[in-house]
């Protein structure tokens, strides 16, 4: 199985400063949260530079349909959210100020950033404070503060050293519990009865892929791929598919308890005898092509067209 390739991107407006190597996945990452834009270019040497927007296999998925359709924008603004893993503060506190790290620091500007993505992480902060049992006072509202200047504009640190020397990802690992096969290309993977328990799929391309029987407990699979591929009789209970696409999917029989389908593409999938026993469905694609309405648990309350 090979491994992606590394890419190099560079912004004209920065005067061509050249950043990376990243994998493609990273890459998609930025491009998703505005880190990377449409307009930067990309490179494998250095030498030839091509328009991000030119490389599909960079592009998002949810970044390729129709952004003027609702349903697009909904899925867009969830995959924003879900990518976006910081607490609503500034992270950068705890950095240190001096004059290497400041420098690094300017000149690097970041998109104005959604504000459902910003709405996100100040839930996820307050969330992480309740549980801390920490005061919502002051701590709350200076989180609140910087949350309201980051709508204006973020100021953005590539983290390029930290990311890359974080990362785990193997795309040519065996298949065991808690593997990191993050934005791998798998497309026809052989992968009946492999135990994924844990694992770590975020955007991985496994259309076609046979996964019968295979525990996928606790799997994050949220915007991967899984087209027509076949998952009877798979354990993906408490998974997180959050607007994963198994259009044409065998899941007959899957248990998909407790797991996370918010967003996901179901349409012409087999569900038969499927366990979707507090599922959450909000917002996915149902197998008829209709849209589950927000709140549906165990079952897909389908909108009515008006």
């Amino acid at each position: 199985m090979q491994n992606q390739l590394l890419w190099y991107t560079r912004r004209v407006s920065d005067g061509d400063e050249i950043k990376g190597p990243f994998p493609s996945g990273m890459v998609s990452r930025y491009i998703l949260l505005g880190r990377v834009l449409l307009s930067d270019d990309v490179s494998v040497d250095r030498e030839i530079w091509r328009p991000v927007q030119d490389i599909r296999e960079l592009m998002p998925e949810v970044m390729r349909g129709d952004l003027n359709d609702p349903v697009v924008q909904e899925r867009l603004n969830a995959a924003r959210r879900w990518a976006d893993e910081r607490l609503a503060r500034d992270r950068r506190a705890a950095q240190p100020s001096s004059p290497e790290f400041q420098s690094r620091r300017s000149g690097e500007r970041r998109q104005v950033e959604p504000v459902a993505i910003v709405q996100h992480r100040v839930a996820k902060t307050k969330r992480f404070m309740a549980a801390k049992g920490l005061s919502a006072g002051r701590g709350y509202g200076m989180m609140m503060a910087l949350a309201g200047v980051g709508i204006l504009m973020f100021v953005f640190v590539f983290m390029s050293h930290e990311e890359t020397q974080t990362t785990t990802r193997d795309c040519s690992s065996s298949a065991h519990p808690k593997v990191d096969w993050n934005g791998c290309k798998m497309d026809g993977a052989q992968l009946d009865r492999a135990n994924l328990q844990g694992a770590q799929l975020r955007e991985t391309i496994l259309n076609g892929a046979s996964l019968h029987e295979a525990n996928m407990k606790n799997i994050d699979l949220s915007y991967a791929e899984l087209n027509f591929s076949n998952l009877s009789l798979a354990d993906m209970s408490s998974a997180v598919l959050l607007g994963v696409s198994l259009r044409g999917a065998n899941l007959a029989n899957a248990n998909l308890r407790d797991s996370n389908l918010s967003y996901a593409d179901f349409a012409g999938a087999d569900l038969s005898a499927a366990n979707l026993e507090g599922a959450i469905l909000d917002h996915a694609i149902w197998i008829d092509g209709g849209q589950c309405a927000p709140q549906s648990v165990g079952r897909c309350i389908t909108i009515t067209p008006r």
